[in-house]
Protein backbone atom coordinates (compact mmCIF):
# COMPACT_ATOMS: atom_id res chain seq x y z
CA UNK A 1 0.00 0.00 0.00
CA UNK A 2 2.94 2.33 0.90
CA UNK A 3 4.84 1.92 -2.10
CA UNK A 4 1.41 2.14 -4.53
CA UNK A 5 0.42 5.42 -2.21
CA UNK A 6 3.77 6.70 -2.75
CA UNK A 7 3.93 5.61 -6.63
CA UNK A 8 0.38 7.78 -6.89
CA UNK A 9 1.44 10.68 -5.57
CA UNK A 10 4.15 11.16 -7.56
CA UNK A 11 2.32 10.37 -10.67
CA UNK A 12 -0.40 12.90 -9.54
CA UNK A 13 1.87 15.64 -9.44
CA UNK A 14 3.31 15.08 -12.80
CA UNK A 15 0.01 15.01 -14.78
CA UNK A 16 -0.83 18.07 -12.58
CA UNK A 17 1.65 20.11 -13.68
CA UNK A 18 0.44 19.06 -17.14
CA UNK A 19 -3.07 20.26 -16.62
CA UNK A 20 -1.93 23.28 -14.93
CA UNK A 21 0.51 24.31 -18.13
CA UNK A 22 -2.46 23.44 -20.68
CA UNK A 23 -5.11 25.54 -17.70
CA UNK A 24 -2.82 28.32 -18.83
CA UNK A 25 -3.47 28.87 -22.42
CA UNK A 26 -4.67 32.45 -23.20
CA UNK A 27 -7.96 32.01 -25.28
CA UNK A 28 -9.75 33.98 -27.76
CA UNK A 29 -13.49 33.80 -27.98
CA UNK A 30 -13.79 32.56 -31.93
CA UNK A 31 -17.03 31.66 -33.55
CA UNK A 32 -17.70 28.33 -33.96
CA UNK A 33 -16.81 27.42 -37.72
CA UNK A 34 -16.62 24.16 -39.76
CA UNK A 35 -13.14 22.84 -37.73
CA UNK A 36 -14.98 23.34 -34.72
CA UNK A 37 -17.86 21.82 -35.74
CA UNK A 38 -15.90 18.91 -37.18
CA UNK A 39 -14.18 18.28 -33.59
CA UNK A 40 -17.18 18.85 -31.60
CA UNK A 41 -18.76 15.69 -33.99
CA UNK A 42 -15.65 13.51 -33.63
CA UNK A 43 -15.66 13.61 -29.51
CA UNK A 44 -19.34 13.40 -29.17
CA UNK A 45 -19.85 10.22 -27.83
CA UNK A 46 -16.56 8.70 -27.58
CA UNK A 47 -14.35 7.62 -25.01
CA UNK A 48 -10.17 7.51 -24.62
CA UNK A 49 -7.95 5.47 -22.65
CA UNK A 50 -3.85 6.97 -22.57
CA UNK A 51 -1.10 5.77 -24.28
CA UNK A 52 2.29 5.33 -22.90
CA UNK A 53 4.21 8.42 -22.34
CA UNK A 54 5.96 11.41 -20.42
CA UNK A 55 5.38 14.25 -18.58
CA UNK A 56 7.72 16.66 -17.09
CA UNK A 57 10.00 13.58 -17.22
CA UNK A 58 7.95 10.94 -15.19
CA UNK A 59 6.73 7.94 -17.54
CA UNK A 60 3.12 7.82 -17.76
CA UNK A 61 2.39 3.73 -18.19
CA UNK A 62 -0.50 2.95 -20.47
CA UNK A 63 -4.05 3.36 -19.04
CA UNK A 64 -3.85 5.30 -16.10
CA UNK A 65 -5.75 8.16 -17.80
CA UNK A 66 -9.19 7.99 -19.15
CA UNK A 67 -11.58 10.52 -20.92
CA UNK A 68 -15.42 10.17 -21.71
CA UNK A 69 -17.17 12.89 -23.97
CA UNK A 70 -20.99 12.02 -24.01
CA UNK A 71 -23.47 13.67 -26.10
CA UNK A 72 -24.96 15.82 -23.91
CA UNK A 73 -22.30 17.96 -23.24
CA UNK A 74 -21.20 15.71 -19.94
CA UNK A 75 -17.45 14.63 -19.80
CA UNK A 76 -15.92 12.12 -17.35
CA UNK A 77 -11.68 12.22 -16.55
CA UNK A 78 -9.97 9.72 -14.21
CA UNK A 79 -6.61 10.22 -13.12
CA UNK A 80 -5.86 6.33 -11.54
CA UNK A 81 -8.69 6.25 -9.06
CA UNK A 82 -10.00 10.12 -9.21
CA UNK A 83 -12.86 10.69 -10.77
CA UNK A 84 -13.54 14.24 -12.08
CA UNK A 85 -16.60 14.80 -13.61
CA UNK A 86 -18.26 18.21 -16.03
CA UNK A 87 -18.71 19.76 -18.83
CA UNK A 88 -16.95 20.32 -22.23
CA UNK A 89 -17.22 23.15 -24.61
CA UNK A 90 -15.75 23.07 -28.23
CA UNK A 91 -14.33 26.92 -28.75
CA UNK A 92 -12.69 26.22 -32.28
CA UNK A 93 -11.39 23.69 -34.26
CA UNK A 94 -8.23 23.05 -32.10
CA UNK A 95 -9.58 23.84 -28.07
CA UNK A 96 -11.93 22.65 -26.03
CA UNK A 97 -12.90 24.35 -22.55
CA UNK A 98 -13.61 21.46 -19.55
CA UNK A 99 -16.06 22.78 -16.92
CA UNK A 100 -14.79 19.96 -14.40
CA UNK A 101 -17.51 19.90 -11.24
CA UNK A 102 -14.21 19.49 -8.21
CA UNK A 103 -10.79 21.76 -8.72
CA UNK A 104 -8.32 19.90 -10.54
CA UNK A 105 -4.80 21.92 -9.64
CA UNK A 106 -6.83 24.49 -8.21
CA UNK A 107 -9.00 25.36 -11.33
CA UNK A 108 -12.37 23.85 -11.82
CA UNK A 109 -11.78 25.43 -16.03
CA UNK A 110 -9.04 24.17 -17.84
CA UNK A 111 -8.48 24.74 -21.54
CA UNK A 112 -7.15 21.94 -23.35
CA UNK A 113 -5.55 21.36 -27.43
CA UNK A 114 -6.86 18.41 -28.65
CA UNK A 115 -6.37 16.64 -32.09
CA UNK A 116 -7.70 13.66 -33.69
CA UNK A 117 -6.44 11.55 -36.24
CA UNK A 118 -7.60 8.33 -36.22
CA UNK A 119 -8.14 6.29 -33.54
CA UNK A 120 -5.74 8.92 -31.77
CA UNK A 121 -6.61 11.52 -29.53
CA UNK A 122 -3.58 14.06 -28.79
CA UNK A 123 -3.89 16.63 -25.99
CA UNK A 124 -0.96 18.77 -26.32
CA UNK A 125 0.05 21.70 -23.46
CA UNK A 126 1.47 25.43 -24.11
CA UNK A 127 5.22 24.53 -23.94
CA UNK A 128 4.23 21.60 -26.41
CA UNK A 129 4.31 18.34 -24.26
CA UNK A 130 1.83 16.29 -25.52
CA UNK A 131 0.02 12.97 -24.27
CA UNK A 132 -1.64 10.31 -26.90
CA UNK A 133 -4.88 8.63 -26.06
CA UNK A 134 -6.28 5.84 -28.28
CA UNK A 135 -10.30 5.09 -28.79
CA UNK A 136 -12.01 2.62 -26.89
CA UNK A 137 -14.44 0.41 -28.92
CA UNK A 138 -14.83 1.39 -32.84
CA UNK A 139 -13.79 4.55 -33.86
CA UNK A 140 -16.96 6.98 -35.28
CA UNK A 141 -16.85 7.14 -38.70
CA UNK A 142 -18.40 10.40 -40.33
CA UNK A 143 -21.26 9.31 -42.67
CA UNK A 144 -19.98 10.23 -46.20
CA UNK A 145 -22.54 12.83 -48.00
CA UNK A 146 -24.26 11.63 -50.95
CA UNK A 147 -23.00 13.51 -54.12
CA UNK A 148 -26.77 13.52 -55.31
CA UNK A 149 -28.04 15.07 -52.28
CA UNK A 150 -27.93 18.17 -53.33
CA UNK A 151 -29.87 21.44 -51.81
CA UNK A 152 -33.22 22.34 -53.20
CA UNK A 153 -32.32 26.14 -52.30
CA UNK A 154 -29.12 26.09 -55.08
CA UNK A 155 -29.87 28.66 -57.33
CA UNK A 156 -32.56 29.97 -55.54
CA UNK A 157 -31.34 31.23 -52.38
CA UNK A 158 -27.76 33.15 -52.78
CA UNK A 159 -28.25 37.12 -53.48
CA UNK A 160 -31.54 37.30 -52.44
CA UNK A 161 -33.15 39.19 -49.66
CA UNK A 162 -36.52 38.54 -47.50
CA UNK A 163 -38.79 39.75 -45.04
CA UNK A 164 -41.21 37.94 -42.96
CA UNK A 165 -44.92 38.76 -43.51
CA UNK A 166 -47.61 39.01 -40.79
CA UNK A 167 -47.67 35.84 -38.51
CA UNK A 168 -47.38 33.80 -35.72
CA UNK A 169 -44.69 31.85 -33.64
CA UNK A 170 -45.57 28.88 -31.25
CA UNK A 171 -48.70 31.53 -30.34
CA UNK A 172 -46.93 34.41 -29.91
CA UNK A 173 -48.05 37.43 -33.14
CA UNK A 174 -44.92 38.28 -35.13
CA UNK A 175 -45.41 41.54 -36.83
CA UNK A 176 -44.75 41.71 -40.11
CA UNK A 177 -40.83 43.17 -41.26
CA UNK A 178 -40.18 41.90 -37.62
CA UNK A 179 -37.20 39.97 -39.14
CA UNK A 180 -34.67 39.99 -42.15
CA UNK A 181 -32.58 37.64 -44.01
CA UNK A 182 -30.19 38.33 -46.78
CA UNK A 183 -28.18 35.86 -48.35
CA UNK A 184 -24.98 36.78 -50.53
CA UNK A 185 -23.51 35.10 -53.12
CA UNK A 186 -20.45 34.84 -51.32
CA UNK A 187 -21.90 32.79 -48.56
CA UNK A 188 -22.55 35.79 -46.08
CA UNK A 189 -25.40 36.49 -44.38
CA UNK A 190 -27.16 39.32 -42.35
CA UNK A 191 -29.64 38.27 -40.32
CA UNK A 192 -31.96 41.14 -38.82
CA UNK A 193 -34.23 40.75 -35.68
CA UNK A 194 -36.28 43.80 -34.55
CA UNK A 195 -33.75 46.07 -36.26
CA UNK A 196 -30.64 44.36 -34.90
CA UNK A 197 -28.75 43.13 -37.55
CA UNK A 198 -26.67 39.33 -37.05
CA UNK A 199 -23.98 38.92 -39.31
CA UNK A 200 -22.41 35.33 -40.08
CA UNK A 201 -22.27 33.22 -43.42
CA UNK A 202 -24.90 30.22 -44.66
CA UNK A 203 -24.09 26.65 -45.65
CA UNK A 204 -26.34 25.21 -47.97
CA UNK A 205 -27.61 21.25 -46.72
CA UNK A 206 -28.90 18.30 -48.89
CA UNK A 207 -32.53 18.61 -49.42
CA UNK A 208 -34.52 21.91 -47.82
CA UNK A 209 -32.01 22.68 -45.00
CA UNK A 210 -30.00 25.72 -44.13
CA UNK A 211 -27.16 26.20 -41.75
CA UNK A 212 -26.89 29.73 -40.25
CA UNK A 213 -23.72 30.46 -38.37
CA UNK A 214 -23.43 34.15 -36.86
CA UNK A 215 -20.82 35.74 -35.20
CA UNK A 216 -22.88 36.48 -31.77
CA UNK A 217 -25.27 34.57 -29.97
CA UNK A 218 -29.27 34.45 -31.14
CA UNK A 219 -30.94 32.52 -27.82
CA UNK A 220 -28.06 31.41 -26.38
CA UNK A 221 -26.75 29.51 -30.26
CA UNK A 222 -24.18 30.84 -32.52
CA UNK A 223 -25.40 28.28 -35.13
CA UNK A 224 -29.02 27.31 -36.22
CA UNK A 225 -30.69 24.71 -39.20
CA UNK A 226 -33.63 25.96 -40.75
CA UNK A 227 -35.63 24.13 -43.57
CA UNK A 228 -35.75 26.81 -46.35
CA UNK A 229 -39.22 26.23 -49.47
CA UNK A 230 -38.25 28.99 -51.96
CA UNK A 231 -41.17 29.15 -54.13
CA UNK A 232 -40.68 32.08 -56.56
CA UNK A 233 -40.97 35.37 -54.60
CA UNK A 234 -42.49 33.85 -51.53
CA UNK A 235 -40.26 31.45 -48.64
CA UNK A 236 -41.15 29.75 -45.78
CA UNK A 237 -38.54 29.33 -42.71
CA UNK A 238 -38.65 26.78 -40.11
CA UNK A 239 -36.79 25.52 -37.10
CA UNK A 240 -36.35 22.60 -35.91
CA UNK A 241 -39.11 22.07 -33.76
CA UNK A 242 -41.29 23.16 -36.99
CA UNK A 243 -42.47 26.74 -35.76
CA UNK A 244 -41.71 29.00 -39.21
CA UNK A 245 -42.63 32.24 -40.83
CA UNK A 246 -43.73 33.41 -44.28
CA UNK A 247 -41.12 35.93 -46.48
CA UNK A 248 -41.61 37.56 -49.43
CA UNK A 249 -38.56 38.63 -51.35
CA UNK A 250 -37.44 42.23 -51.19
CA UNK A 251 -37.25 43.20 -55.38
CA UNK A 252 -37.50 39.51 -56.25
CA UNK A 253 -37.78 38.61 -59.93
CA UNK A 254 -37.92 34.74 -59.04
CA UNK A 255 -40.83 32.91 -61.02
CA UNK A 256 -42.82 30.38 -59.24
CA UNK A 257 -41.32 26.53 -59.45
CA UNK A 258 -44.20 24.45 -59.92
CA UNK A 259 -43.17 21.13 -59.47
CA UNK A 260 -46.05 18.33 -60.35
CA UNK A 261 -46.62 15.59 -58.64
CA UNK A 262 -45.83 11.77 -59.56
CA UNK A 263 -50.23 11.34 -59.35
CA UNK A 264 -50.61 14.41 -61.70
CA UNK A 265 -48.00 13.37 -64.23
CA UNK A 266 -49.18 9.65 -64.31
CA UNK A 267 -53.28 10.81 -64.52
CA UNK A 268 -54.52 9.81 -67.98
CA UNK A 269 -51.22 8.11 -69.44
CA UNK A 270 -49.91 4.69 -70.75
CA UNK A 271 -47.00 2.83 -70.94
CA UNK A 272 -45.32 -0.02 -71.73
CA UNK A 273 -42.17 -1.82 -70.20
CA UNK A 274 -38.46 -1.89 -71.15
CA UNK A 275 -37.05 -4.55 -71.41
CA UNK A 276 -35.55 -6.05 -68.33
CA UNK A 277 -35.27 -9.00 -65.39
CA UNK A 278 -37.82 -9.34 -62.74
CA UNK A 279 -35.93 -12.18 -59.69
CA UNK A 280 -33.62 -13.74 -62.71
CA UNK A 281 -36.44 -13.77 -65.31
CA UNK A 282 -35.86 -11.94 -68.64
CA UNK A 283 -38.85 -9.82 -69.12
CA UNK A 284 -39.50 -8.50 -73.23
CA UNK A 285 -40.68 -4.91 -73.75
CA UNK A 286 -43.73 -4.25 -73.96
CA UNK A 287 -44.93 -7.34 -72.47
CA UNK A 288 -46.72 -5.36 -69.46
CA UNK A 289 -48.94 -2.40 -70.42
CA UNK A 290 -50.32 -0.06 -68.03
CA UNK A 291 -53.29 2.35 -68.26
CA UNK A 292 -54.11 5.32 -65.62
CA UNK A 293 -57.56 7.25 -66.28
CA UNK A 294 -57.80 10.67 -64.48
CA UNK A 295 -60.81 9.63 -62.26
CA UNK A 296 -58.46 6.84 -60.37
CA UNK A 297 -59.11 4.19 -62.40
CA UNK A 298 -56.56 1.89 -63.90
CA UNK A 299 -55.88 -1.48 -66.22
CA UNK A 300 -53.26 -3.62 -66.06
CA UNK A 301 -52.34 -5.64 -69.08
CA UNK A 302 -50.03 -8.98 -68.91
CA UNK A 303 -49.43 -10.15 -71.70
CA UNK A 304 -52.88 -9.87 -72.86
CA UNK A 305 -54.53 -10.71 -69.57
CA UNK A 306 -56.35 -7.57 -68.52
CA UNK A 307 -56.68 -6.45 -64.88
CA UNK A 308 -58.79 -4.05 -63.96
CA UNK A 309 -59.09 -1.53 -61.10
CA UNK A 310 -58.39 1.67 -59.38
CA UNK A 311 -55.29 3.23 -57.68
CA UNK A 312 -54.93 5.32 -54.80
CA UNK A 313 -51.81 7.40 -53.60
CA UNK A 314 -51.06 7.07 -50.24
CA UNK A 315 -48.53 8.85 -50.42
CA UNK A 316 -46.10 10.97 -52.95
CA UNK A 317 -44.53 7.65 -54.67
CA UNK A 318 -46.35 5.17 -52.71
CA UNK A 319 -49.43 3.60 -54.82
CA UNK A 320 -52.25 1.31 -53.78
CA UNK A 321 -53.57 -0.55 -56.58
CA UNK A 322 -56.87 -2.51 -56.12
CA UNK A 323 -58.25 -5.10 -59.03
CA UNK A 324 -61.02 -6.52 -59.25
CA UNK A 325 -59.55 -9.87 -59.60
CA UNK A 326 -56.83 -11.61 -57.90
CA UNK A 327 -53.30 -11.01 -59.49
CA UNK A 328 -50.87 -13.22 -57.76
CA UNK A 329 -53.46 -14.55 -55.12
CA UNK A 330 -54.44 -11.10 -53.87
CA UNK A 331 -56.61 -8.03 -55.60
CA UNK A 332 -54.66 -4.99 -53.47
CA UNK A 333 -51.11 -4.60 -54.30
CA UNK A 334 -48.77 -1.96 -52.41
CA UNK A 335 -46.53 -0.49 -55.53
CA UNK A 336 -43.67 2.46 -55.40
CA UNK A 337 -43.93 4.68 -58.25
CA UNK A 338 -41.68 7.57 -59.40
CA UNK A 339 -40.70 9.21 -62.69
CA UNK A 340 -37.66 9.93 -63.24
CA UNK A 341 -36.10 11.47 -66.91
CA UNK A 342 -39.53 11.07 -68.29
CA UNK A 343 -39.78 7.07 -67.19
CA UNK A 344 -42.13 5.45 -64.95
CA UNK A 345 -40.22 2.99 -61.97
CA UNK A 346 -42.59 0.76 -60.59
CA UNK A 347 -40.97 -1.19 -57.45
CA UNK A 348 -42.76 -4.18 -56.06
CA UNK A 349 -42.64 -3.98 -51.51
CA UNK A 350 -40.16 -6.96 -51.89
CA UNK A 351 -37.57 -4.30 -53.74
CA UNK A 352 -38.13 -5.73 -57.59
CA UNK A 353 -37.81 -2.78 -60.11
CA UNK A 354 -39.49 -2.52 -63.18
CA UNK A 355 -39.10 0.67 -65.98
CA UNK A 356 -41.84 1.63 -67.85
CA UNK A 357 -41.58 3.72 -71.28
CA UNK A 358 -44.85 6.42 -71.89
CA UNK A 359 -47.04 5.49 -74.82
CA UNK A 360 -47.40 8.53 -76.55
CA UNK A 361 -51.02 9.21 -77.75
CA UNK A 362 -52.05 9.15 -81.40
CA UNK A 363 -54.33 11.70 -81.27
CA UNK A 364 -53.55 13.89 -78.20
CA UNK A 365 -56.51 15.86 -79.05
CA UNK A 366 -58.88 13.08 -78.39
CA UNK A 367 -59.94 11.62 -75.13
CA UNK A 368 -58.38 7.81 -74.98
CA UNK A 369 -62.17 6.40 -74.22
CA UNK A 370 -63.18 8.10 -77.51
CA UNK A 371 -60.41 7.05 -79.99
CA UNK A 372 -62.05 5.73 -83.04
CA UNK A 373 -61.62 1.56 -82.97
CA UNK A 374 -58.86 0.70 -85.33
CA UNK A 375 -59.87 -1.06 -88.43
CA UNK A 376 -58.54 -4.30 -86.88
CA UNK A 377 -61.68 -4.47 -84.27
CA UNK A 378 -64.08 -3.26 -86.69
CA UNK A 379 -63.50 -5.97 -88.41
CA UNK A 380 -63.84 -8.44 -85.97
CA UNK A 381 -66.82 -6.12 -85.18
CA UNK A 382 -68.28 -6.94 -88.72
CA UNK A 383 -67.11 -10.43 -89.09
CA UNK A 384 -67.16 -12.22 -85.38
CA UNK A 385 -71.37 -11.67 -84.27
CA UNK A 386 -73.03 -14.89 -85.61
CA UNK A 387 -70.20 -17.00 -86.28
CA UNK A 388 -69.58 -21.05 -85.49
CA UNK A 389 -65.97 -22.41 -85.93
CA UNK A 390 -64.43 -25.65 -85.84
CA UNK A 391 -60.37 -26.26 -85.31
CA UNK A 392 -58.27 -27.45 -87.80
CA UNK A 393 -55.76 -30.40 -86.53
CA UNK A 394 -52.98 -28.37 -85.36
CA UNK A 395 -50.31 -28.38 -82.08
CA UNK A 396 -50.39 -26.76 -78.86
CA UNK A 397 -47.42 -26.73 -76.81
CA UNK A 398 -46.33 -30.33 -78.84
CA UNK A 399 -49.70 -31.69 -77.86
CA UNK A 400 -51.75 -32.52 -81.50
CA UNK A 401 -55.26 -31.51 -81.54
CA UNK A 402 -57.28 -33.15 -84.00
CA UNK A 403 -59.79 -31.20 -86.00
CA UNK A 404 -62.71 -30.71 -85.26
CA UNK A 405 -61.86 -31.06 -81.55
CA UNK A 406 -62.69 -27.52 -80.59
CA UNK A 407 -65.85 -25.24 -81.52
CA UNK A 408 -66.51 -21.42 -81.34
CA UNK A 409 -69.75 -20.17 -81.34
CA UNK A 410 -70.13 -16.44 -80.97
CA UNK A 411 -74.05 -15.11 -81.28
CA UNK A 412 -74.99 -11.91 -82.35
CA UNK A 413 -76.21 -11.00 -78.62
CA UNK A 414 -72.78 -11.46 -77.15
CA UNK A 415 -72.45 -14.56 -75.83
CA UNK A 416 -70.44 -17.12 -76.69
CA UNK A 417 -70.31 -20.92 -76.67
CA UNK A 418 -66.50 -22.62 -76.49
CA UNK A 419 -67.10 -26.47 -77.03
CA UNK A 420 -63.55 -28.47 -75.65
CA UNK A 421 -64.76 -32.02 -76.79
CA UNK A 422 -68.34 -31.83 -75.82
CA UNK A 423 -67.15 -29.79 -72.47
CA UNK A 424 -69.36 -26.41 -72.74
CA UNK A 425 -67.94 -23.32 -71.58
CA UNK A 426 -70.89 -20.67 -71.90
CA UNK A 427 -70.41 -16.49 -71.45
CA UNK A 428 -69.99 -13.50 -73.06
CA UNK A 429 -67.20 -11.98 -75.57
CA UNK A 430 -66.71 -8.31 -75.74
CA UNK A 431 -64.73 -7.18 -78.50
CA UNK A 432 -61.65 -4.97 -78.03
CA UNK A 433 -58.90 -3.17 -80.19
CA UNK A 434 -55.83 -4.50 -81.35
CA UNK A 435 -57.95 -7.26 -82.55
CA UNK A 436 -58.35 -8.63 -79.16
CA UNK A 437 -61.45 -10.02 -77.51
CA UNK A 438 -62.27 -10.49 -74.09
CA UNK A 439 -64.06 -13.97 -73.18
CA UNK A 440 -66.05 -13.59 -70.10
CA UNK A 441 -67.15 -17.07 -68.99
CA UNK A 442 -70.11 -18.57 -66.23
CA UNK A 443 -67.27 -21.16 -64.95
CA UNK A 444 -63.08 -21.30 -64.98
CA UNK A 445 -61.69 -22.39 -67.62
CA UNK A 446 -57.42 -23.14 -66.43
CA UNK A 447 -58.19 -21.43 -63.01
CA UNK A 448 -59.83 -18.10 -64.05
CA UNK A 449 -63.34 -17.00 -65.80
CA UNK A 450 -61.85 -14.11 -68.23
CA UNK A 451 -59.44 -14.45 -70.69
CA UNK A 452 -58.50 -12.30 -73.41
CA UNK A 453 -57.57 -13.66 -77.01
CA UNK A 454 -56.21 -11.90 -80.18
CA UNK A 455 -58.22 -13.04 -83.21
CA UNK A 456 -57.41 -12.36 -86.46
CA UNK A 457 -58.48 -13.52 -90.01
CA UNK A 458 -56.39 -15.17 -92.96
CA UNK A 459 -56.61 -14.95 -96.47
CA UNK A 460 -58.49 -17.94 -96.59
CA UNK A 461 -61.34 -16.53 -94.41
CA UNK A 462 -59.91 -19.08 -91.25
CA UNK A 463 -60.86 -17.43 -87.79
CA UNK A 464 -56.90 -17.70 -86.14
CA UNK A 465 -56.98 -17.22 -82.27
CA UNK A 466 -53.64 -16.57 -80.06
CA UNK A 467 -53.40 -17.14 -76.88
CA UNK A 468 -51.76 -14.60 -74.37
CA UNK A 469 -48.51 -16.84 -74.37
CA UNK A 470 -48.22 -16.50 -78.06
CA UNK A 471 -50.01 -20.45 -79.06
CA UNK A 472 -51.94 -19.68 -81.95
CA UNK A 473 -54.90 -22.44 -83.21
CA UNK A 474 -56.44 -21.78 -86.49
CA UNK A 475 -60.23 -22.65 -86.63
CA UNK A 476 -62.82 -23.07 -90.25
CA UNK A 477 -65.75 -22.29 -90.67
CA UNK A 478 -68.23 -24.69 -88.84
CA UNK A 479 -71.41 -24.98 -90.42
CA UNK A 480 -73.40 -27.59 -88.29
Amino acid sequence: MFLRARWLYTLCLGLLAFNLAVAQVDVEEKVEDKEAAKLKGQLSGTKWTSMEGTVNGQKIPAGVLKLEFNKDGTMRYQIVDMVYTGKYEVIDGKQVKWKLDQELGGNKEHIEKLAIKGKTLTVTDQDGTALDFEIVGKPKVEPKQDPELKSDNKGLIEGTKWVNLKGEIKGTPVAAGFMKFEFNKDGTLVYTLNGRAYEGKYELLPGKKVKLITKESIGGRRENIETIVINGNKMTASDTSGAGLEFEQIGGKNKPVVKKTTKELIADTKWANIEGDVKGQKIQAGLLKLEFTKDGKMVYDVGGNLYEGTYEFLEENKVKWLFTKDLGSRKDHIEGMEIKNGNLIVTDSDGTKLEFAQVKKAAPKEEPMKQEPKKEAKGNKEKLPGTKWANIAGKVKGQDIPAGLLKLEFNKDGTMLYDIAGDDYRGKYEIMEDNKVKWKLEKELGGRKEHVETLTFDEKGNLVVKDADGTTLTFRPDSD
